[in-house]
């Protein structure tokens, strides 16, 4: 499995973040400037079975996805699937004085015992010229939502 991960501390608690991300399709193009469109297919919050549309510029190319919430943990996480062998997702977790790390992941791959070190090595091999792009575009979009939350405090809650 090939996994992808950023971690980014933010001046707020748990809560104003996630409560950030119950508000998505608002915040969505504001977060990244290659994020386009995003709406809910499904339900009209982040919560298990919901759905999001979402368009944004990956590696050059624009990519239309589905994301299919799989997990919530109401100001902890959110786990979603984009397609079999792809899923992401956050988590948010208190660190004293008000602050909380925000975790992006993207997983892509299985856990297939017999063949996952085989497996592993031709998915990065298919994957090595968009990978570095990815954790790139994850890090930036730690370091927008951080500016985003830090200087627009109680002004997205709402």
């Amino acid at each position: 499995m090939v996994i992808l991960e950023e971690k980014t501390l933010i001046n707020t608690s748990q809560e104003e973040l996630f409560r950030w991300f119950e508000q998505l399709p608002k915040h969505y193009r504001s977060w990244h400037p290659d994020h386009v469109e995003c709406r809910y297919l499904k339900g009209n919050m982040i919560c298990r079975g919901a759905v999001l549309y979402v368009e944004e510029y990956l590696h050059g190319e624009l990519h239309r996805l589905k994301l299919r919430v799989t997990n919530v943990v109401p100001n902890r996480e959110i786990h979603y699937r984009v397609t079999p062998g792809i899923r992401g997702g956050f988590y948010f977790t208190a660190r004293g004085s008000g602050s909380t790390v925000f975790e992006a992941y993207l997983h892509f791959g299985w856990n297939l015992r017999i063949f996952n070190q085989w497996f592993d090595g031709v998915l990065k091999s298919l994957l090595s010229d968009i990978l570095p792009e990815l954790k790139q575009h994850m890090h930036e979009e730690g370091i927008n939502l951080k500016k985003y939350i830090e200087l627009n405090r109680n002004s997205y809650t709402g």
